[in-house]
């Protein structure tokens, strides 16, 4: 879906019309092969699909959309997508559309006449509902592996996902990113060697999970290079002809040639990456990268603490961990307040744990002493650069369990048994449900069942500015889904049209 909204897009707009008619061709191909399967196998699988898409529905069901971002940019962009084909210098109508994901595309390609509007919000509800049962039917294999502590880190990311993904409005592109590089842990471990044909395969998929979460956010970076840690030179022809890596290295050449089209970076705001072409605005690009990162670390939060924001530059707050007083005083909390359910629940185990006979006979892979350095690697990058909880979820969490279970073997503590794994794994579930039904009851005076794209309970003015060669909206708040090419923010740009395309540029 991400790939063909993205190279269809470079072309033409993912209209309703061409959405709906991919809409058909995959509905035409999954009857085809729904055909080849036994009864058995059918009803099984039809009985997944009806599981899946309830709780899914169950997940959007009143709820709100995550704020502010989704009504800043990744309504607005997806607005775009629907209506327009690429857009040159799109960073110059709000500088946000240089980061966006791409999951907005996938989004956008579910705006049919199906679906309608209400089709861009389901994406991101089926990947997490999907995710879960993933992880429930992987716990189950377990059962009767000998790797406990593979065991041990799917009922840990089973947990962790229940607190942390049980509401829809907190997902964003968040959410999706942690999904993606649970799966490359997962596969990971999956893997033995790049000798067996099945280990490949998996090796492949681990490469494609690592790419398409670089493409949902470009901060995971360091997951590209995870499935590398085990490349040997003799396999570097047997990886390159892989059709999936292939398609995977292709993928990304295209999100490129997207940024820079978008943008005028590779990787926006990222300075050192950027060309300079006619939509290009390097001032501005650095000063997002300087102010986003200033952001990330308390700087609008010196008003809190009586401190005015023009006694201290962006630049000068982000160096020498002048930030770091004021971090502690606001993010720390906030981020031990995310985690601390996690924290909680380790203690609980190790307690338990404890005072139950030992067992000698266990051996943990090294590959746990792996994830433990690339967890402490991209936790201390996080920190140093982006250190809010969103960002770093991930990283903090792979280093809180992997720290866990190496202690687990190292205390020699007794594995689960089949039944304590049944009763934590439905436990699970069970608060999982709960906690959204609590939500669905507690805003159903709602006057929606869906959340609201386009107003959010208040009227959004939007005054039309007329261009060289077109106009754009600005809004007098976020921009939702409301209008086409919609920014609230005061911009100096003009707009010309070259062989078919649009092309905004700053003017001075």
């Amino acid at each position: 879906l991400g790939f063909i909204s993205l190279f269809f897009n470079f072309f033409i707009p993912l209209s309703k019309f061409f959405n709906t008619f991919y809409f058909f061709f995959v509905a035409l191909i999954s009857f085809f092969i729904f055909t080849k399967f036994k009864r058995k196998e059918l009803l099984k699988n039809l009985f997944l699909i009806i599981l899946v898409s309830v709780v899914s529905a169950i997940l959007i069901f009143k709820s709100n959309i995550f704020r502010p971002d989704a009504g800043l940019y990744h309504l607005p962009y997806t607005k775009i997508l629907n209506e327009e084909k690429i857009i040159i210098g799109l960073t110059n109508l709000h500088f946000r559309f240089g980061h966006v994901s791409i999951l907005q595309y996938i989004n956008s390609l579910n705006n049919n006449y199906i679906n309608n509007e209400i089709g861009i919000l389901l994406p991101i509800s089926i990947l997490v509902s999907t995710f879960i049962f993933f992880l429930f039917f992987e716990i189950k294999k377990t059962n009767d592996s000998k790797d406990i502590f593979f065991q041990l880190f799917l009922i840990l990311v089973l947990f962790f996902s229940i607190s942390s993904l049980e509401r829809y409005s907190d997902y964003g592109n968040d959410a999706a990113g942690y999904i993606f590089s649970i799966l490359i842990i997962i596969y990971f471990f999956k893997f033995q060697n790049l000798d067996d044909k099945e280990s490949f395969d998996k090796f492949s998929l681990l490469v494609l999970f690592s790419f398409f979460i670089f493409l949902n956010k470009s901060f995971l970076i360091l997951f590209l290079f995870f499935p590398f840690v085990y490349f040997k030179i003799n396999f570097f022809l047997s990886i390159i002809k892989n059709k999936i890596i292939i398609f995977s290295l292709f993928f990304v050449a295209l999100w490129f040639v997207k940024n820079i089209f978008v943008s005028g970076c590779i990787i926006y705001p990222s300075v050192p990456t950027c060309l300079d072409l006619l939509w290009s605005n390097l001032e501005d690009t650095k000063y997002y990268e300087i102010s986003g990162e200033a952001a990330s670390k308390g700087y609008l939060d010196l008003s809190k603490n009586e401190i005015l924001l023009n006694q201290i530059s962006t630049e000068q707050f982000s160096k020498n961990f002048n930030w770091l007083e004021i971090w502690f005083e606001n993010n720390f909390f906030k981020i031990l307040e995310k985690i601390l359910p996690l924290i909680i629940f380790l203690l609980c185990i190790f307690s338990y744990k404890l005072f139950q006979q030992k067992e000698n006979n266990n051996k943990i892979s090294n590959k746990y002493y792996y994830l433990f350095f690339f967890s402490i690697l991209g936790s201390i990058v996080w920190f140093l650069k982006f250190p809010l909880y969103r960002y770093g979820n991930t990283y903090l969490f792979l280093l809180i369990t992997s720290s866990f279970i190496i202690s687990f073997y190292i205390f020699k503590f007794k594995i689960f048994s089949k039944k304590e794994v049944q009763f934590m794994v439905s436990l699970f579930l069970i608060i999982f449900m709960f906690l959204n039904f609590n939500r669905i009851v507690r805003n159903y005076s709602l006057n929606s069942d869906f959340p609201n794209i386009y107003n959010m309970g208040k009227n959004i003015n939007y005054k039309k500015r007329i261009l060289n060669e077109g106009y754009y909206y600005l809004a007098d708040s976020e921009c939702l889904y409301g209008k086409n090419l919609c920014t609230h923010l005061e911009v100096s740009t003009d707009l010309v049209k070259k062989f078919g395309y649009k092309i905004f540029f700053k003017v001075n």
